[in-house]
């Protein structure tokens, strides 16, 4: 087994060991809210806590400009830029081997070794892509910043987060209310989900 694959496979275990934690989590919550209906209730009240947006100074209006350090050392930031196109375009064409990811990666399935392949294609174009496009704006930015100002004043606008802050600084209440009022059926809901997905952890062989 390759270093990739080893890897791959511990990824895997504590993804599968995190969702059947989380799902253990939520039986016990399950059982919890049928047998002692009003602890469970009242321990869910206790954690029910109000963060008001208004309260907490973020001075999220206060605009930050970046252009003059960026176009007073230009020849600085644009070699940077070509540096690191270079290196990952270099890196991505002679020494990320592309067939030995694809053998990691795929499965018995002939359907999802397909949808692999296609996502590793897309990837890898779109890494040559965006490192030939971080290459020429390097080269710009190095021979003539003027020439990226009509992009940089397109592109350039405020976003005001005050409307969203607003919008999400309110309380919704209808599933915490709806618990409260029927914290057994939340709980037969949820012992009914955990058995579900256990059965489907084991069915599939993620636990042996």
């Amino acid at each position: 087994m390759t270093s990739l694959e080893t890897f791959w496979q511990i990824f895997g275990d504590v993804l599968v060991a995190i969702w059947f934690g989380l799902t253990l989590l939520t039986a016990t919550l399950g059982v919890w809210a049928i047998l002692f209906p009003k602890t469970f209730v009242h321990f869910n009240q206790k954690l029910s806590l109000w963060i008001s947006l208004e309260k907490v100074d973020l001075k999220r209006e206060k605009s930050v400009a970046i252009e003059r350090p960026f176009y007073r050392y230009h020849v600085v930031t644009g070699l940077i830029l070509i540096i690191a196109a270079i290196f990952v375009l270099y890196e991505v064409a002679f020494k990320l081997n592309s067939s030995a990811i694809e053998a990691a990666l795929f499965v018995g399935s002939d359907v999802e070794n397909i949808w692999i392949g296609i996502l590793l294609d897309a990837a890898f174009g779109w890494i040559y892509i965006s490192g030939a496009i971080a290459l020429v704006i390097g080269a710009l930015v190095v021979i003539r910043p003027s020439y990226l100002k009509g992009i940089e004043h397109r592109m350039n606008y405020w976003v005001e987060t005050e409307k969203y802050g607003h919008s999400l600084d309110k309380k919704h209440q209808i599933l915490d209310e709806w618990v409260t009022k029927n914290p057994r059926i939340f709980g037969i809901i949820s012992l009914l989900g955990s058995a579900i997905v256990a059965w489907s952890l084991f069915q599939f062989g993620y636990l042996a």
